[in-house]
């Protein structure tokens, strides 16, 4: 499947359906192997969200 750049995600606390990001941790340009979900939605962080399941989010066509 490769990176996924946008994932729809499930949440087991109510807000349902979520379009997130994995967000990976980088120390001097090179990647940890950490990352957390970033969510479109502002104000909802990585602790508030219980995630059991996740797909890739398809890209836009016209």
């Amino acid at each position: 499947m490769g990176t996924p750049h946008r994932l729809l995600v499930n949440d087991l606390n109510g807000e349902g359906l979520l379009i997130a990001w994995r967000a990976e941790w980088m120390s001097r340009g090179v990647p940890t192997g950490k990352w957390e979900w970033i969510f479109q939605i502002e104000g909802i962080q990585h602790a508030d969200i219980h995630i059991v399941e996740w797909c890739e989010y398809p890209e836009p066509t016209l």
